[in-house]
């Protein structure tokens, strides 16, 4: 029994250390204009446009990779529950 709490707390700690790093990843991603030659709209309507385009797809991104860390989050606690819980029924 000792062995399948230490087996379920491990993959707790991996999932626990995968949502960190989606955490991280989250944090990195900035929003940047698409513009492949680097020069931006003249006018002032397009290059708040562009602004507005790239704010969206950094909200989605960020927002995706905060979902999954979520999720792994949860999975985490409830491995290293069920790993708790084992070591005390045995």
């Amino acid at each position: 029994m000792h062995n399948f709490a230490l087996v379920v707390s491990l993959l707790g700690f991996g999932f626990g250390l995968a949502s960190a790093y989606y955490w991280w990843k989250s944090s990195r991603v900035t929003p940047d204009p698409d513009r492949p030659d680097g020069i931006g709209p003249v006018d002032p309507e397009l290059a708040q446009l562009d602004w507005t385009v790239a704010f969206n797809t950094f909200a989605q991104q960020s927002g995706a990779l905060n979902r999954k860390a979520a999720i792994l989050t949860a999975i985490a606690v409830v491995l290293t529950s069920a790993s708790s819980v084992v070591s005390l029924l045995s």
